[in-house]
């Protein structure tokens, strides 16, 4: 019987310490003998109990020791004995333990190769699952990442070397975050080392190297047919990815819009259309994969504003109570209105004319002029959004869109009494008007009193004599015939306009008609003295004889030289009926223009009406006023009101005798300066005898561009033939001078008179 150790594969023994044992009738001569072996080799035990051997001091190189006990006689009647409480064995171990990383393709330890890359995320780190064996047991396990220190399992017991196996096999799965070792892209070698119960030499490694790309990945989109995607355009637009990775370089780009599908990002760039707010976001990566097998990436994403369809606009009706506005409302839901244009055409012509309009933000509000404006025409509203998508509509109207309205304007007194359209009463009523004289002028002036005979439009067209006569449907009395009714017995236009107004209507309407203000023709030509102010009465009324009461209408005046330069001389409002009255300034001959603007209803008008005002003209000196045959008198004089040509030959020197009817002479063109003084000089026939007074007089020549009436200046004496007198005293000379001027004061007086007489 014995004891017997076998090492392991890859142990071998070299000691074995046994400590003295408990021995008992070995080697005493009773037959048993002890004895120790192994391979190659035998060694007895000794009677005193020790088993000192060859295995004590070794080496041994087995891998077995034993040790027996054993009975060399034929029969051993006394017991044998041999007790040991333990052993002490030295052994080698010739190799190092064996590693083996685990077959997982989410190890790290599988990610080895070329162009292969890995990457990770922080906090998910890569597994390496790697186990460990060992005859004697593999006592540390561990994995050195590049230069770094090694890290190990940690939950390895420590060894027990009461077992061949003094450390368990092991199996060991490490954690590795790349960014620990490699924040951005390289390589990184890993190395798995393990070591058994001989620790080192004995003890195993391996290593490989993995390339990381930790490099983040990105994608920028750009839109080079956009420059501003937060605006609205009206055009698709294409939207280019660039993408960024790291060494491991690009392995896809995918795109989507608005979170539809994503697809690959074409080469060219990626298209799109349709209105809207478009959203594209795409995503890039590269070719590093991490534990899970994703691959980095990266993703960006841009808005684009597309704005395709036109905005929506319609016509409002029209609004009686403003015909001539044009309102359009109009809207875009996208990219917002712009404003837009308004403009009319004759229908079919095309020929179209833009109105001044203003937008609100909806609506796009104009107006049309229809003054002068007459059949069907085409109104087109065209509104834009702010990218320029425009729509327009149009609407057929027909113009004038409002009523017609009347403006009169007389330089006399508006007759208060017309006439509207009713049939002639009897035969001879109408007998009496046929019968009237033929040829009164539309303005009779008696002294200084105006009778306003209107006439038929038609029958001065056509060159028919004037006749009284029915205008606008109202029928007037004239001449003979209104004064018979008035009771008169010979013809008197001064009684007839100036009748009561009672009996006026009377006299006309035994003609066959009633009173109306409308009808009335007012005076549109009067002669004004110079220096005299003007008095203005006119009336406006609708085209339907509607007076227009509470209305502005303004004065305008413009000097009768062909200038057309009107200017706002008055503003008047008129009465409940319609009527207005103003004065004007003195001034020259004038055009008056009696304008009203128009309402929203109502359209313009203007009455016209003239103003003739003679010049005046001064001799203010002449030079000497008594004088001899041959000699020679200078003229000086002036022509009030201004309004002087330039280069005018405006005058003409007229030449009498004294008592002499008859008698007189053109003689002389004088110059004239532009503030209309004139000086001229006239020489007198020499070689005759005898006194002879002439008479010196300058009028004015009418001219187109002189707004005043032709006129003359009061004659001056001149006495010729008389020798000059010597000088006199100064006092002598005073009292000439004080005789001559009372001499001119009274005959300025006497002409006043005669000029009141004649009603001038």
């Amino acid at each position: 019987m014995g004891y017997q150790i076998t090492a392991p594969p890859g142990i071998t023994i070299n000691y074995v310490h046994a400590p003295p044992s408990q021995l008992e009738n070995i080697a005493d001569g009773q037959g048993w003998i002890g004895f120790t072996y192994w391979n190659g080799g035998t060694a007895p035990v000794h009677p005193n109990g020790t088993a000192v051997d060859a295995a004590a001091s070794g080496p041994l190189n087995t891998t077995y020791w034993g040790i027996e006990l054993r009975c060399v006689q034929s029969v051993c009647t006394s017991p044998g004995k041999i007790q040991l409480n333990q052993i002490t064995v030295d052994a080698t171990e010739a190799q190092g333990p064996s590693i083996t990383p685990v077959a997982d393709p989410s190890s790290l330890w599988n990610q080895a190769g070329p162009g292969h890359w890995i990457w990770n995320a922080p906090g998910n780190a890569w597994s390496l699952p790697v186990a460990g064996a060992d005859s004697s047991g593999v006592c540390s396990l561990g994995l050195q990442v590049g230069t770094s220190a090694p890290i190990s399992d940690p939950s390895l017991a420590p060894p027990n070397n009461s077992s061949w196996q003094e450390c368990q096999p092991a199996s060991w799965t490490a954690a590795v975050d790349t960014r620990d070792y490699i924040s951005g892209a390289g390589q990184m070698p890993l190395t798995l080392q393990a070591t058994n119960a001989a620790g080192p030499p004995t003890q195993a490694s391996m290593s490989e190297t993995v390339n990381v790309d930790n490099d983040p990945v990105g994608v920028s989109l750009s839109t080079p047919d956009d420059p501003n995607p937060t605006v609205w355009v009206n055009h698709a637009v294409t939207v280019d990815a660039t993408p960024s990775t790291g060494p491991s370089g690009l392995s896809a780009i995918s795109c989507e819009v608005n979170g539809a599908a994503a697809h690959s990002y074409p080469a060219d760039g990626l298209t799109v259309d349709g209105d809207g707010v478009r959203t594209v976001s795409c995503t890039a990566w590269n070719n590093a994969v991490d534990p899970q097998g994703n691959h980095n990436s990266g993703a960006s994403s841009v808005t684009v504003h597309i704005d395709e369809a036109p905005p929506t606009v319609s016509l409002e009706p029209v609004n009686p109570n403003d015909p001539t506005a044009v309102t359009a409302d109009t809207s875009d839901s996208e990219s917002g209105m712009a404003g837009g244009s308004v403009a009319m055409a004759p229908a079919g012509s095309g020929s179209w004319t833009s109105l001044p309009a203003t937008f609100t933000g909806s609506q796009l509000l104009a107006h049309f002029n229809d003054a002068g404006l007459v059949g069907p025409y085409l109104l087109r509203v065209t509104s834009c959004d702010n990218v320029g998508n425009c729509a327009s509509t149009t609407r057929t109207e027909t113009l004038p869109a409002r009523a017609a309205s009347i403006s009169r304007v007389s330089v006399e007194t508006m007759p208060t009494v017309g006439c509207s359209q009713e049939p002639a009463k009897t035969a001879a009523t109408a007998s009496r008007v046929r019968s009237a004289p033929q040829g009164l002028s539309t303005v009779q002036q008696v002294g200084r009193s105006v009778l306003t005979v209107a006439r038929d439009a038609a029958l001065r067209s056509s060159g028919t004599p004037a006749r009284p006569s029915v205008l606008a449907g109202h029928v007037f009395a004239t001449g003979n015939a209104a004064a018979v009714l008035l009771g008169r017995s010979r013809p008197d236009l001064r009684a007839v306009n100036t009748a009561p107004t009672s009996r006026r209507r009377r006299a006309i309407a035994k003609l066959g008609g009633s009173c109306n203000r409308s009808a009335v023709a007012p005076t549109t030509r009067a002669r004004v003295g110079y220096g005299r102010p003007v008095t203005l009465r006119g009336v406006l009324m609708s085209s339907a004889g509607v007076p227009l009461a509470g209305q502005p209408v303004a004065i305008l005046t413009a000097p009768d030289n062909g200038s057309n330069a009107f200017a706002q001389a008055a503003a008047v409002t008129t009465g409940p009926d319609g009527t207005w009255t103003g004065t004007l300034p003195p001034g020259p001959s004038r055009i008056i223009q009696a304008s009203y603007a128009g309402s929203a209803t109502i359209l313009p008008a203007s009455g016209y009406a003239t103003v003739v005002t003679p010049a005046r003209i001064r001799i203010t000196r002449v030079t000497p006023d008594r004088t001899g045959w041959g000699h020679t008198v200078t003229i000086s004089g002036r022509v009030l009101g201004g309004y002087v040509p330039a280069s005018s030959k405006l005058l003409r020197l007229d030449l009498g005798i004294v008592g002499i009817p008859g008698f007189s002479k053109i003689q002389g063109i004088p110059n004239i300066a532009p503030d209309g003084t004139f000086t001229t000089r006239y020489k007198f026939a020499g070689g005759l005898s005898g006194v002879a007074r002439f008479w010196l007089q300058v009028s004015s020549l009418p001219e187109a561009d002189f707004p005043w009436a032709a006129a003359r200046s009061p004659r001056v004496i001149v006495t010729v033939g008389v020798p000059t007198p010597k000088k006199k005293k100064a006092s002598a000379r005073r009292e000439q001078r004080r005789r001559a001027a009372a001499g001119r004061t009274g005959g300025r007086l006497a002409r006043g008179r005669v000029r009141a007489r004649r009603g001038r």
